[in-house]
């Protein structure tokens, strides 16, 4: 019971969500220097970076976060394993920090040292995100700035870096575009986290998104996030028309009906008179939906990047 708690407290789906933006930070790295053969101690320091990155990273900052969220999951959540009772907030605490300290030591030991910086960076975040003071988390304005850097810093750059340093980082520009695209997507992806929580936010007082600005504004938000990548990433070809493959042409063919079939589902849940419990259940299932629509769009892109070096 407990080994299932701690398992839960890590959110998996974010692990799997981590480890598939680094696939398509690495899968750029690999179109820049055209080659695909790996060694032995590359594959093993690859294995380290995308499978147990992500989720020693994810479980700190969600086990670290849920110390500080058990009044609002008490109401929306209240399964999760500290307000359930099944993991005490101390465990938690200690839980998070072997974590994070696992982290930062196979980052010393396997990867680069941009890699050993990103993980403190993330451990930073993800402290100042939960606690009290500074508590980005209450910061309307900035909060979901705050995920949307945190998952694409490590994920997107974490992949890069496998193969290049800051420096070449700072002399490709694309790669910087990718970033601050994928970034922005993710931090207007995440609003849709906020339209489950209302109910839990509102009791515990945090400031969100849907209870500052209203319902219907931030789920137009949450729309602005399916297309962004859609219409932004045909910019990078106009800036860099070296990269254009008629490969990425897949991504639309398999995103754009879907864009448009959750557009619709979301407006139509905005839109209803519904009380806060259905409400919150509808939201969710937009969540899962909205979050597999990132992943498969990370993936698409890693894919066409492989297929155009095939």
């Amino acid at each position: 019971m407990k080994g299932k708690a701690y398992f839960i407290s890590g959110r998996p789906y974010l692990w799997l969500y981590g480890s598939v933006t680094i696939v398509c930070g690495y899968s750029f790295a690999l179109l820049k220097a055209k080659r695909l053969e790996h060694s032995f101690s590359e594959f093993l320091d690859l294995v380290i970076l995308v499978v147990f990155m992500p989720s020693l990273l994810s479980y700190f900052v969600n086990t670290f976060n849920a110390v500080f969220d058990v009044e609002s999951d008490k109401v929306t959540k209240p399964f999760r394993p500290i307000p359930s009772g099944v993991m005490t907030e101390k465990e938690a605490l200690i839980s998070s920090f072997v974590a994070a300290g696992a982290a930062f030591l196979l980052s010393l030991a396997f990867l680069k040292l941009e890699h050993t910086i990103l993980v403190l960076l993330g451990i930073i975040m993800g402290i100042v995100y939960s606690t009290p003071i500074p508590r980005v988390k209450s910061n309307v304005y900035l909060a979901n700035l705050w995920i949307g850097i945190g998952y694409t810093l490590f994920g997107l750059l974490g992949g890069w870096f496998y193969l290049y340093s800051l420096v070449d980082l700072l002399k490709t520009p694309f790669i910087v575009y990718m970033f601050i695209m994928l970034m922005i997507h993710t931090a207007l992806a995440t609003i849709v986290k906020d339209l489950v929580d209302m109910a839990g936010d509102l009791k515990a007082g945090v400031k969100t998104l849907p209870l500052v600005f209203g319902e219907e504004k931030a789920v137009y938000l949450v729309v602005l996030s399916l297309w962004l990548p859609l219409l932004g990433f045909p910019l990078l070809f106009l800036f860099y028309p070296y990269m254009f493959s008629f490969f990425y042409g897949l991504i639309y063919v398999c995103l754009v009906p879907w864009a448009i079939v959750e557009t619709t589902k979301l407006l139509k849940v905005a839109k209803m008179r519904e009380t806060s419990v259905k409400k919150t259940k509808l939201y969710m299932k937009r969540f899962k939906s909205v979050f597999f629509y990132s992943m498969v769009f990370l993936l698409l892109v890693a894919l066409t990047n492989i297929l155009i070096l095939l």
